[in-house]
């Protein structure tokens, strides 16, 4: 999911003048520019990789537990 979004991204990046405006950008809007847009992008963003982190830390804990309760099945028997 990330390679896509990097390569949309950059692509963006690389479409904008100098001073940040989209040479595409049919209503003048100055999308790069905007404080607004950028802070809530990052929002998302942050939202995002403390969600998946969560995830990860919860699978990781749930593994371990997995393993430990197998093991002690192994050798009980």
């Amino acid at each position: 999911i990330a390679l896509p979004c990097g390569i949309l991204g950059a692509l963006i990046k690389h479409a904008a003048d100098k001073d940040g405006k989209l040479g595409i950008d049919l209503f003048n809007i100055y999308t790069l520019n905007d404080p607004n847009g950028w802070t809530a992008f990052s929002g998302l963003i942050g939202f995002l990789i403390v969600f998946r982190t969560q995830e990860a830390y919860s699978r990781f804990w749930n593994g371990c537990t997995a393993t430990h309760k197998m093991r002690t099945l192994w050798f009980s028997a």
